[in-house]
């Protein structure tokens, strides 16, 4: 992981925030990118460290950016905001993230399959059913 690049990846509908950081912490780039661009960049880039943080579409990028041969991290919102140093952008979201990531004692989240996604939706989707039916008639 330490001689690897960091690719962070600020999630977005979509555009996304992505930060290429060296090996030795100099930030390489920190651009915006379109779905289509950011799918070519991962299957182009060398062998990286690829962070975001976790929210609904990380599971779907890092199944694809481990398909492209990256190693993944998928870190809790709520960590990578302690390493927010100067106000919320997606710049500096993309740069905490990208700091976190190196980082051995921050925990990846467990990546789901497309099926265990599939099943955690029905689970909710009843769960919420469950909840808001009325059951007054």
């Amino acid at each position: 992981m330490e001689k690897d690049n960091i690719i962070a990846i600020d999630l977005a509908k979509s555009v996304f925030q992505v930060c290429k950081v060296s090996p030795r912490g100099k930030i390489i780039y920190n651009r915006e990118v379109s779905i289509k661009r950011l799918k070519e960049l991962l299957v182009k880039e060398t062998k990286s460290l690829v962070a975001m943080e976790a929210c609904a579409t990380a599971h779907y990028w890092a199944r694809y950016a481990e398909r492209a041969g990256h190693q993944v991290k998928v870190i809790n919102a709520r960590i990578v905001k302690g390493f927010q140093t100067k106000q919320k952008t997606d710049k500096n979201d993309a740069i905490a993230i990208a700091t976190a990531a190196p980082l051995e004692h921050i925990q990846s989240i467990r990546i789901h399959s497309v099926e265990e996604q599939a099943m955690q939706s029905t689970e909710r989707a009843r769960n919420f059913s469950a909840y808001s039916c009325d059951c007054s008639e």
